[in-house]
């Protein structure tokens, strides 16, 4: 098995921006509400977008995975509706919502609008549109007004289609969302999205948030958007220097089975087996609390995982690692749970019992804007598709302030991956940007 070590190159660039919340434009009350949920300080993103955000400005926000941008944009907005609260004395009308965020995912969503409502401390009605929620729930919120929607765009649709409309745009000032480049890969997703934006009124603003930008797509967005400002902040296609990520060759194993001429259920199982054995390898010799595993499909996610309670490699008793899933075949509930115990904290308490080391198999539907701090090992069960692909999900090991800590990462490749994930891996050692054209 050929393996490679390299770690990702480029000048060092501090996670903070060197002003405070307040300088950017902050109240004092959003700036205290910021420090109390760990944001003493702004990243970057949040440097540049604040005022602009703020100011009911349209942007394009394209920063680096990890790089702090749901708080750059979810702070000033949340200080962009407090203000027109105050101003107007009113809350949003009934059958209005003055602002949406557009989501890839109920998952998504649902941090979006844990975060929105810890941020404004109880004081903004907020509520949440997916295919994942009852609709006459939804619907009665929707009715009653809400200071803040968060939806994924087929469900927004299907609100403001039906014959009679959950509410009115008429009132909505602002406009988020997330992933957007993500529309342009889906013609259906697209259409409903130029539909949205056909119906709001001309003073709502717009904001579009990604961590990819191809120069075709910002030149359309360009184009389509009178006056939007797009904000690209530094290290943006740079996946974040320091990561020490490990190329892991597994072509070796399938040669015998290449060399007789497989069927190819024999190669894709021989595949399999030979990453399971990989990982297995890699898991034992570098151990960690945190492990977040990364496949393509649900139906690898749950061999992974199975697979995995298995291994004897891992080890048994308390400290066998305790492994989890997530994939979109789960019932939401059980998608959270596995979220919030393999984010949990590790006890600091000395006197206290460690818990057990976690594993979390995911598919990509991880690496479309959830955050998981702490995670201290990623390894790519399958190798990314493409540049932007891998930007995502290596990003993942680089979610926050990582504050001296070094994450790894760790890649397993095959075959025709093998020169791609090469150049891939050469760029990165030398701090430059990866294609995403």
């Amino acid at each position: 098995m050929h393996i490679r070590e390299i770690v990702t190159g480029g000048p060092q660039r501090s996670f903070h921006a060197r002003q405070s919340y307040e300088q950017l434009g902050a109240t004092k009350k959003l700036a205290a509400s910021l420090a109390i949920q760990g944001y003493k300080q702004p990243s970057k993103p949040a440097a540049v977008a604040f005022a602009p955000i703020m100011k009911g400005e349209s942007v394009v926000l394209a920063c680096a995975s990890g790089a702090g941008k749901t708080i750059a944009w979810l702070a000033p907005l949340l200080q962009r509706l407090a203000s027109i609260e105050e101003d107007t004395d009113e809350k949003a009308a009934q059958g209005s919502v003055r602002a949406i965020v557009l989501v890839p995912n109920n998952d998504v969503g649902l941090q979006i609008l844990d975060a929105a409502r810890d941020l404004a401390r109880g004081k903004i009605r907020a509520s949440i549109a997916t295919g994942e929620h009852k609709w006459a729930s939804q619907k009665q919120r929707m009715g009653n007004g809400l200071e803040l929607l968060v939806a994924t765009l087929g469900r927004l649709r299907a609100h403001l289609e039906a014959p009679t409309p959950s509410f009115s745009l008429a009132g909505t000032v602002a406009v988020v969302c997330e992933d957007f480049e993500t529309l342009y890969e889906d013609r259906e997703l697209l259409e409903s999205y130029e539909r949205l934006r056909a119906g709001l009124p001309s003073n709502c603003s717009i904001t579009l948030v990604t961590s990819t930008l191809s120069d075709s797509i910002k030149q359309r967005v360009l184009n389509e958007i009178p006056n939007i400002k797009v904000l690209e902040v530094p290290g943006l296609h740079r996946n974040s220097p320091g990561l020490r990520h490990t190329l892991v060759d597994c072509s070796s194993h399938r040669a015998l089975l290449t060399s007789v001429g497989p069927s190819r259920r024999q190669a894709r199982e021989a595949a399999f087996d030979a990453r399971m054995e990989a990982l297995g390898e890699r898991l034992h010799a570098q151990p960690a609390r945190q492990t977040l595993v990364v496949v393509n499909t649900m139906e690898t996610c749950e061999r992974v995982e199975v697979a995995l309670k298995e291994l004897s490699i891992l080890g048994g008793g308390r400290r066998r690692p305790r492994v989890l899933a997530f994939h979109g075949r789960m019932a939401p509930e059980k998608r959270q749970a596995a979220l919030h115990a393999f984010a949990r904290p590790v006890k600091k308490d000395p006197t206290l019992r460690a818990p057990p080391p976690r594993i979390l198999v995911a598919t990509d539907r991880l690496s479309r804007g959830i955050d998981l701090p702490g995670t201290d090992h990623v390894i790519l069960f399958d190798f990314p598709r493409d540049g932007a692909e891998y930007l995502r999900r290596v990003g993942l090991a680089s979610r926050g302030d990582l504050d001296g800590k070094i994450p790894a990462v760790t890649s397993f490749v095959f075959d025709e991956q093998v020169a791609f994930a090469h150049a891939l891996l050469n760029l990165d050692e030398s701090g430059k940007s990866i294609s995403i054209e």
